[in-house]
């Protein structure tokens, strides 16, 4: 009856045991779990541009992610689509457009309290600002370049404005990103990528490698290989603070979002 007893008192002290135990783990794994705004900060502000930028400092982002686009004359601009359609009221591709023509645009977007005589920015602009904001910026680079001359074009932008240590080349391109890589060995890199592997040997110093969330879910055993070389894994695009707490639990280190105000649900599952 005494052993009983002793088992029947003891089994709820186990069990608050592991739920504490649970608790802690899952709060370090969610303290170690970086915000990265998207596109600016597309879900509160339009996308790519220097009011998406701000807005996610003033949301607290540490890490902001802007595309951008070479214009048909050589500036580089914030834009993430092929087409000037859909982001703007111009038309054509930014390649066969000229400076000139988009500056005069305005952007396209859906917020009712925020101006309708937002402009696209170039990249020059945002970097300008960069300097005195407490934020580091992803400039993923959107199509290819023809040359090597493109490349230098966007390394030589990054350092006019001195703020190499504050920004992260991204690109789904990995031979884009080793042709930066040679011209100078200094900057930081990530990878982002719809069919998950280690980087090539070249590329073992990412910063980062992201993936489309739903694949830490679906085939995780692609994403491994990652995780086991210790190579930080970020997902795109969330904007759940559920679902935000289910990624954290399954070792993925970054957040890719377009709401950085919202926060990682509490829990343990």
């Amino acid at each position: 009856m005494k052993s009983n007893y002793k088992y029947i008192v003891g089994l709820p002290l186990i069990v608050l045991l592991i739920l504490n135990l649970v608790f802690y783990f899952s709060l370090n794994a969610q303290s170690s779990l970086q915000t990265i705004s998207h596109r600016g900060a597309a879900g509160l502000a339009p996308e790519n541009t220097q009011l998406g930028i701000e807005t996610a400092i003033l949301n607290d982002a540490k890490i902001t992610e802007v595309d951008v686009r070479r214009t048909k004359d050589g500036v580089w601009i914030l834009m993430h689509d092929e087409r000037l359609t859909r982001t703007t009221n111009g038309s054509g591709k930014v390649s066969d457009r000229p400076w000139e023509y988009i500056r005069e645009l305005k952007v396209n977007h859906d917020f009712e309290d925020i101006s309708n005589t937002i402009r696209v920015p170039t990249l020059n602009s945002v970097l300008e600002k960069l300097k005195s904001q407490d934020i580091r910026l992803i400039i993923e680079i959107k199509g290819s370049f023809e040359n090597a001359e493109m490349a230098n074009e966007i390394l030589a932008v990054v350092e006019k404005n001195r703020v190499k240590r504050k920004v992260i080349f991204a690109s789904f391109d990995q031979e884009l990103l080793k042709l930066l890589k040679s011209l100078d060995q200094d900057i930081s890199i990530g990878l982002f990528t719809f069919f998950p592997k280690k980087p090539d040997p070249e590329l073992e110093q990412v910063e980062f490698v992201g993936v489309n969330w739903s694949t830490v879910f679906t085939t995780p055993w692609l994403v491994k290989p990652i995780l086991d070389a210790d190579i930080p894994l970020w997902v795109w695009t969330v904007n759940s603070g559920l679902l935000k707490r289910k990624l954290a639990r399954r070792g993925v280190k970054g957040i890719i979002t377009d709401r950085p105000d919202i926060e990682i649900e509490a829990g343990a599952n």
